[in-house]
């Protein structure tokens, strides 16, 4: 006997009902989800603002490290400031400022020289000079060298200062004819300050010396010193005065004069010794010698890279005698960051 398969129920349009309901289960599973889909939708958005957030913020900060913030220096302004600063306040009467110094001296400060560069990487440089003499008359004079500029470290406008403002150098104040501002280099520049020592030629020597200044690190340097002129005068003829002098020198080196001061070396005390030295340059001093002689310099081109080479000509009289013109270069040694200077423009 065949067994016959049961009956299937039947949906009103025929099908069986198992079949429609297996149907209806895997178009169930297959179906989106709408709810899911919207919640994940503004978690994207809100990571791909933050993502954009935050390479803003690097963008902003990169290029604001990056881009120099250039300065515009007000010259009356800031030089009212670093004067009172470094000198006191400023003497209406006097058109200067009252410094006191070394042994209670007061000094009258003025500004011999100023310039401004408007080339620098971060906008305006001030340089300037201040000097002055004591009041109270006698020899003696200070100068002081200053730079204005923008404090790179910060890169926010604001500006720094690079001085040296207590220079006792010299017998008498600066003036602008004494002062040259050089370009020694491409990023550099200096000052070439011609101090003078001794006041009356027909009294004592008066020796010019070339001193050149600039900035280097957080201070201002001297990198060479030369000679500019020297000056004396006897009071009479230089044949007259070398023939004094050579008297005098063969004296005092005779042997006889020579074992007296061996002796009395032997039996004076340290001091008292150094006593002698100055006695007897004292005695040189008594019979002078002619001296009348000028030295000129010239800068080299200037470059980027290394500091200008300095060439010196000189000629004239040196202690009584001749000398032909000569001429010397005087090259910037980077390692002790100066130049080198041959002893014949070092003046005595």
């Amino acid at each position: 006997m065949m067994n016959t398969p049961p009956e299937q129920e039947t949906t009103p349009n025929g099908e069986a009902l198992g079949q429609h309901v297996g149907n209806e289960n895997k178009a169930i599973v297959k179906a989106p989800s709408h709810r899911k889909l919207w919640i994940k939708i503004p978690l994207y958005f809100f990571a791909l603002c933050g993502v954009l957030f935050f390479l803003l913020l690097a963008y902003s900060y990169v290029t604001k490290s990056s881009k120099v913030v250039k300065v515009s220096i007000d010259a009356a302004q800031a030089i009212d400031t670093v004067m009172a600063r470094n000198y006191g306040k400023y003497s209406e009467s006097h058109k200067g400022w009252l410094y006191v110094g070394e042994g209670n001296r007061t000094y009258l400060m003025r500004v011999v020289q100023q310039a401004k560069p408007q080339d620098g990487p971060f906008g305006d440089e001030l340089y300037f000079v201040a000097s002055g003499a004591a009041l109270d008359g006698a020899p003696g004079a200070i100068y002081g060298m200053h730079i204005v500029r923008a404090d790179e470290a910060s890169n926010d406008g604001s500006l720094i200062e690079t001085s040296t403002p207590y220079n006792y150098d010299g017998d008498i104040a600066l003036t602008p004819e004494n002062i040259r501002f050089e370009a020694l280099s491409g990023k550099l520049w200096g000052w070439v300050l011609k101090v003078q020592d001794g006041l009356n030629p027909d009294q004592s020597d008066v020796v010019v010396r070339n001193k050149v200044f600039a900035a280097h690190g957080q201070q201002i340097a001297l990198l060479a010193t030369f000679n500019s002129s020297l000056q004396r005068n006897p009071g009479v003829s230089c044949e007259e005065a070398n023939r004094r002098y050579q008297a005098w020198y063969d004296e005092e080196n005779s042997p006889l004069q020579k074992d007296g001061k061996a002796a009395s070396a032997a039996a004076i005390s340290g001091k008292e010794d150094n006593d002698g030295d100055e006695a007897e340059e004292e005695n040189e001093e008594e019979f002078p010698r002619c001296n009348n002689a000028k030295w000129v310099y010239r800068t080299e081109p200037v470059t980027d890279d290394t500091l200008v080479a300095f060439v010196v000509t000189g000629k004239g009289m040196m202690n009584g005698a001749e000398f032909p013109e000569q001429r010397w270069k005087l090259v910037f040694d980077q390692k002790s960051y100066s130049y080198i200077v041959p002893i014949e423009l070092q003046a005595p």
